[in-house]
């Protein structure tokens, strides 16, 4: 599911970069660790496509030789080795990209890499009247029980929690995030409460390689009652943890999860003066988004990219889609 059929190309392929296994050039649909498993400063194996965006923090985070960074517009085809190539928006992560290849004998193949699906995408040109043979679809919540609100309304929702918990003296919020990913959450907050939001150093640097530096940003935490913390960091040990340290300025904390693996719109836990509020935001497709998505595309075949260790996994995500 890495390789792409009737190409020497593969996507999100760098833990094995021998020459033998006949890869010459490497495509990176984003910059997430899991995706980007294998790629080193020290690489050399051959030249890496991707967004400018993904191409900056590759750059910054991992130091790879520029020479080997190869940045692609977006939604213009290029061709590359005789295979004309065109990205477009994931809507997932800053820089992440699905990727068109059409081969010279007219095969066609798209890769989602990581995606949220959403109804704007089949009015995508490079899309339009496109007959695929391959479709590489993520399936990280390819399951019925996976309903996902849209993602305004869950920004909607965190925007007029963290404003009306805010109203409580002495209230420190914290938003969870990656390294990369939630952005769009934390960003409107800021906006529209107009009010700054802190980030780390690391966090800052990262949000200025994607040109996502915004006014509101801050790396003052004096200045501000609302901060960007890691998204591991938000569990009711390490935030009590966290509150012995910042009892000076504040005595309670509420932290919020955007995360598809919360199932509903209002799943909080409180123990004392800490409250974690899980929000069902999620930067990967619903299965009616994925379902929608599929019958869209109308590929000839369909290949599951995550949950696929089995046969009989991958049996059942294809009859739940749909796909014969």
């Amino acid at each position: 599911y890495k390789k792409i059929p009737g190409t020497t190309f593969t996507v999100d392929g760098f833990r094995s970069t021998s020459v033998n296994d006949g890869v010459t050039h490497y495509f990176l649909s984003h910059f997430h660790a899991d995706h980007y498993a294998g790629l080193r400063s020290s690489f050399n194996s051959g030249p890496i496509y991707c967004s400018q965006i993904t191409a900056n923090l590759v750059k910054q985070q991992l130091r790879v030789n520029p020479s080997y960074l190869h940045p692609l517009p977006m939604n213009i085809p290029t061709t590359v080795a005789n295979v004309s190539v065109t990205l477009m928006d994931a809507n997932h992560c800053p820089g992440a990209v699905i990727i068109l290849f059409r081969l010279p004998d007219g095969t066609t193949h798209l890769h989602t890499g990581d995606f949220r699906a959403i109804p704007e995408m089949q009015q995508y040109t490079p899309l339009k009247g496109v007959t695929v043979d391959t479709l590489f679809l993520d399936t990280t919540y390819c399951d019925p029980r996976y309903a996902f609100p849209p993602q305004n309304e869950m920004i909607d929702l965190i925007v007029n929690r963290v404003r009306e918990e805010l109203k409580i003296g002495r209230t420190l919020v914290l938003i969870g995030s990656y390294q990369i990913g939630k952005e769009r959450v934390f960003l409107s907050v800021a906006e529209r409460l107009k009010l700054p939001v802190f980030v780390e150093k690391q966090k800052h640097s990262i949000l200025k390689a994607i040109d996502l530096h915004h006014h509101h940003i801050t790396t003052d935490k004096s200045s501000t009652p609302i901060r960007v913390a890691p998204i591991f960091m938000l569990s009711v040990p390490k935030l009590l943890s966290l509150l012995k340290t910042e009892g000076v300025n504040y005595s309670r904390i509420v932290a919020i999860r955007p995360t598809g693996w919360t199932h509903s719109a209002s799943d909080t836990k409180q123990y004392g003066p800490v409250k974690v509020i899980g929000v069902p935001y999620s930067e990967h497709s619903s299965f009616s988004e994925l379902k929608q998505f599929v019958h869209f595309i109308n590929a000839r075949r369909v290949v599951p990219t995550v949950n696929n260790s089995n046969g009989e996994s991958v049996a059942k995500m294809l009859m739940d889609l749909g796909v014969k």
